[in-house]
């Protein structure tokens, strides 16, 4: 459910009444030897590239895979460059980002910035906070508000009046 999935993030817009999603445990995580500790160097010489049918990016990392206390944990940073996501309406252009993998392990947090033109409106969409609750603070120029600018960005049209079953028909 993109749509749903987006829309939960946008900031102060999600609904109090459903339940947070379910996760799994963290992937990171796996049984260690209790005792023993390991620490192994991550690092990138070149971009390492991203291809899906989603989009395109690449990516630098600098960091540690650590294993200690009976788990094992990535540490460090990982580096967005530029790229392209596509979504049902839309193509973001990515200028930058950061996946921040925190010490000791921890749940990640990503800062991201991307941008768009869609009829007539320059549309850009940051992304931020930890993963597992990510918030999207979207703005346009002109101004539109979020959830018109969310709707643009998945149909590729402006809501029609206030009407979004005519414009949202096309996500299903």
């Amino acid at each position: 459910d993109l749509a749903g999935s987006l829309l939960g993030m946008v900031d102060g817009h999600r609904d109090s009444s459903e339940p947070e999603p379910v996760t799994e445990s963290d992937p990171f995580e796996f049984d260690f030897p209790a005792g023993c500790t390991m620490e192994l160097g991550l690092h990138t010489r070149k971009p390492v590239d991203l291809i899906s049918d989603l989009g395109r990016s690449s990516l630098e990392i600098e960091g540690m895979l650590i294993g200690r206390a009976g788990r094992l944990f990535p540490e460090g940073t990982i580096v967005l460059n530029g790229g392209r996501v596509s979504l049902p309406g839309s193509t973001l252009t990515w200028r930058q980002g950061v996946l921040l993998l925190p010490k000791g392990g921890g749940t990640p947090t990503i800062e991201a910035l991307g941008t768009t033109r869609l009829s007539g409106h320059d549309v850009t969409m940051r992304v931020h906070g930890t993963l597992d609750a990510p918030v999207l603070d979207l703005n346009s120029t002109p101004q539109l508000p979020d959830y018109d600018i969310l709707i643009l960005l998945l149909t590729g049209e402006l809501p029609q009046g206030r009407d979004w079953s005519k414009t949202t028909g096309s996500l299903s």
